[in-house]
């Protein structure tokens, strides 16, 4: 059986057992579905692990309501379509709706943005007025430079810049929650979901909200703030050597929770990566990776852990 087969199988079963009324019969006809092959098993993982990511789960919950999981469960239609049927719709309705959800947003930003990294991809860029831009992994980003003006807009992820110095004319780097103004010096912005973070390595530099009441903070080299949508952080120290390790084709960890380290790995991997065993958010790593060698990093990780690591078609990873 092809895999493509065999993911909609696994989707068809996730979807009937989470009906409300699941009768025995169901129950021992999955066990044995189940049971076939270790690639029954782990197909079946696989959606159970996609259904811990919240785009996932949103966008299911929504679906169904629409398809009315639960009365499929109880009666037929007025026009006699069988259960099966109405599980195969629903399990192509999951399949749109997650297409939808994670490949639209990645559509409206490369129309956004004016140069995009791909993940595990760093590269370079010279700016138009001469400062330099070193963009990390799956980042994206705007610039609007015209008159003396020079903005940079971070769409997505992470980016150095090495600004060349213009008393007259401010460098701006606006992010979704902070705006960083300077003249001339070498910072890192990077975005996430729920704040900007901004380290300078050498001169000054000026962050502020896009939001508020204009409340803002200047940095000295070694420093850190991050932007949220209500207020700046305190300033707090940070090593660049350590922080920035990436452009140096590194990453480095002290003492971190397995569950950050692994996600801050998962940037620099093409595939998706789900953690699926509880508890792991205690486990302290330390290390230093190679990002051209994510695998042997997750690898690594596991062994350190006692985690189990499982590798699925499509470049999926579970570590349980």
């Amino acid at each position: 059986m092809d895999n493509a087969k065999l993911q909609d199988e696994a989707l068809e079963w996730f979807v009937r057992l989470r009906g409300q009324e699941v009768d025995q019969p169901t129950l021992h006809a999955f066990e044995r579905w189940h049971g076939r092959s270790s690639r029954h098993a782990q197909a079946y993982l696989v959606i159970e692990a996609m259904w811990q990511s919240r785009a996932f789960e949103n966008a299911v919950g929504e679906f169904s309501e629409v398809a009315g999981i639960e009365r499929i469960h109880k009666q037929k239609s007025r026009r006699g379509r069988p259960l099966k049927q109405y599980v195969c719709l629903a399990a192509a309705g999951f399949a749109a709706v997650m297409v939808c959800v994670w490949t639209l947003p990645e559509v409206i930003l490369h129309w956004r943005a004016d140069y995009v990294t791909v993940a595990g991809q760093q590269t370079g860029v010279v700016l138009p007025d001469g400062s330099k831009m070193t963009m990390n992994t799956d980042s994206a980003v705007a610039i609007n430079f015209h008159d003396g003006h020079r903005e940079v807009t971070l769409l997505q992820g992470e980016a150095f810049f090495d600004v060349r110095h213009d008393a007259m004319h401010p460098f701006l780097v606006t992010g979704p929650f902070g705006i960083t103004k300077v003249t001339g010096t070498a910072f890192s912005v990077r975005t996430d979901r729920q704040q900007d973070r901004v380290i300078l390595e050498r001169g000054h530099v000026d962050v502020r909200l896009r939001s508020g009441d204009g409340e803002h903070t200047q940095l000295d080299p070694g420093e850190m703030v991050t932007a949220s949508y209500q207020q700046l952080s305190g300033v707090t120290k940070s090593d660049p050597s350590i922080a920035l390790a990436w452009r140096n084709g590194r990453l480095v960890f002290d003492a971190q929770p397995f569950t950050d380290v692994v996600h801050e790995l998962s940037r620099y991997y093409a595939g998706r990566v789900f953690i699926i065993k509880s508890g792991l958010e205690k486990s302290l790593v330390s290390g230093n990776f190679r990002l051209d060698d994510i695998e042997s990093a997750f690898r690594t990780l596991s062994e350190s852990c006692g985690v189990t690591i499982t590798y699925l078609p499509g470049g999926t990873i579970l570590f349980r």
